[in-house]
């Protein structure tokens, strides 16, 4: 905010070097006249400080307004870019935020991390690698570092390897190799260890049954 003191402060020192100048001109003594001289160069003085002083508030004041117009702009970008996704399980248990079926505009498939969303940021989750049991991909927010876990070929694309389970899994009711996992949950025995519950099922006959995996276990 503007200095109004200062202002006012200019005001009189310019109101004080007019009446020193109009009192000067009738001076005839060397003296009197040496007085009003440095009189008003201390008026001078006291009203360039004052405008120097209103200049850098109104410095001031400009750059802040310019910083919450730019937060203004942001803001608003945001309302509009966060109406393009949705909030979607990706997969049992593990949450993101997802572009909306008629908001894709040319962009490659991505998540949101959930939590930088309700903050009002923009941060995609990157594959992080393979979980322990090798059964599930890890991603993880580069920013808030919040991380979910989902089936080993899935993707934000989808499944990167059309549905199909590791070689060798193939369901054991009807022999089809869309056998996958479905669900997975710390051990309730020895999740202290590292072990998961995983819950598979068939796409293809429905079969499902539960296999307990211990780190290491898989390669």
């Amino acid at each position: 905010m503007v200095d109004m003191a200062a202002i006012a402060g200019l005001v009189t020192s310019l109101r004080a070097a007019t009446d020193i100048s109009k009192a000067m001109l009738g001076l005839r003594d060397a003296a009197m006249i040496q007085t009003k001289v440095i009189e008003l160069q201390g008026i001078i003085l006291s009203a360039q400080q004052s405008a120097l002083s209103a200049q850098s508030d109104q410095f001031t004041a400009l750059e802040r307004i310019r910083e919450l117009e730019k937060q203004l702009t942001d803001l608003e970008a945001w309302d509009t870019e966060k109406e393009r996704y949705e909030l979607k399980e990706v997969y049992p248990g593990a949450f993101a935020r997802v572009l909306k079926p008629t908001a894709h505009a040319g962009e490659p498939p991505h998540w949101l991390c959930t939590a930088c969303y309700k903050r009002g940021q923009k941060a995609i989750l990157q594959d992080h690698g393979r979980s322990p049991e090798k059964i599930e991909t890890i991603y993880q927010c580069p920013e808030c570092k919040n991380s979910i876990r989902v089936h080993w070929g899935q993707n934000p694309d989808g499944f990167s390897v059309t549905t199909k389970a590791t070689p060798g899994e193939v369901c054991p009711s009807c022999g089809d190799a869309t056998y996958r996992v479905v669900n997975s949950a710390a051990s309730a025995t020895f999740g202290g260890l590292g072990s998961r519950t995983y819950k598979y099922a068939c796409d293809r006959c429905g079969f499902e049954d539960l296999q307990m995996v211990t780190p290491g276990s898989r390669k």
